[in-house]
């Protein structure tokens, strides 16, 4: 356990729960969800099941998440810039504050992916544990320039990317307008050893000199976008106050997840489970939608009638899922 601590603190990776299923961590049955809910991760029962604690001015939560669930996106932010495993002889420094989606955990360390929308020539990547922060080189990178054909210079752009500085080495391709090219060194015949970047990483390589251009290029570093929606629906239930200081539980007799810290309003629901209204600080967003009560509350009870049920998200319809873990 000792051992496992200290793997956990050592985590090259700030966790946030962007738009989350929360499962009970005796039942693993879904019991409520969260939006923009930064996590600490206790454990990883399996490889995409990390058991995740929350603690804010909302009150703590300690809950599992299924990473390969439809609709569950968890946030990596790099802490440092680190190396990354997984990408063959590249090499890939993710950059600090870079966010990825977070696709589980194995011997080998985190593996997080890329989005579409960062047009980068990889999918998932692999960072240690115990991933140690790069520092960079005394001689700084320069903008990639090469002399025209009337005399001056321009900035160039790279589509192709190599591993070494040979024509049978393997290749990346590029979107141009996407990454900027740094110069990192000197010149190996026809080839320029260089630093292609955006803002989430970076990738050292060679370009073949006679295939880039150099006019009308702009800086690949660019952010992009990811959307969002709510809706609302109808319950027909008992409504009550459930006083501060009651823990809910995942099941009946099953295990506590959080402790209100004051009181909340909630909905009986079939079989003795409650839906709490939405708990909300700025984008920080919780919502109980299936809990129980320890037997010593005593909820006052409302008469039944229909009430709304509010119901949000911010999710991306192409965001990478890994696959089911088995047991």
């Amino acid at each position: 356990m000792l051992a496992l601590a200290l793997v956990l603190a050592a985590s090259p990776v700030d966790v946030q729960l962007r738009n989350a299923a929360l499962l009970g961590p005796s039942s693993r049955a879904p019991i409520g969800w969260a939006l923009a809910a930064p996590v600490r991760v206790v454990s990883w029962p399996r490889s995409t099941l990390p058991r995740v604690r929350h603690d804010g001015p909302l009150g703590a939560f300690e809950v599992l998440v299924d990473l390969s669930r439809e609709g569950t996106e968890v946030e990596a932010r790099v802490r440092q810039p680190v190396r990354a495993l997984g990408v063959g002889a590249w090499p890939v420094v993710l950059k600090a504050g870079a966010v990825l989606a977070l696709q589980g955990h194995d011997a080998q360390g985190w593996q997080v992916a890329f989005l579409p929308e960062h047009h980068v020539p990889f999918s998932v990547m692999t960072l240690e544990d115990d991933a140690r922060p790069v520092t960079r080189a005394v001689r700084p990178a320069t903008p990639l320039r090469f002399r025209l054909e009337d005399g001056g210079s321009g900035e160039c752009a790279v589509d192709e990317l190599f591993q070494t500085p040979t024509s049978e080495a393997p290749t990346l391709r590029l979107e141009p307008s996407r990454w900027t090219c740094l110069r990192a060194g000197d010149d190996v015949g026809g080839f320029s050893p260089v630093r292609a970047e955006t803002d989430l990483l970076e990738v050292s390589g060679w370009v073949r000199r006679a295939s880039v251009r150099c006019d009308g290029v702009s800086s690949g570093l660019g952010l992009s976008g990811l959307g969002a929606g709510a809706g609302d629906g109808l319950l027909e239930a008992e409504a009550a106050t459930l006083p501060k200081g009651t823990k809910l539980l995942d099941a009946a007799g099953g295990a506590v997840v959080t402790t209100l810290i004051r009181p909340a309003r909630a909905l009986a629901l079939d079989g003795g489970a409650w839906r709490l209204e939405p708990l909300v600080r700025g984008s920080l967003t919780v919502q109980w939608s299936r809990v129980f009560l320890e037997p010593s509350v005593a909820p006052f009870r409302e008469t039944q009638r229909w009430h709304g049920v509010g119901s949000s998200g911010s999710t991306a319809s192409d965001w990478p899922r890994p696959r089911a873990a088995t047991e």
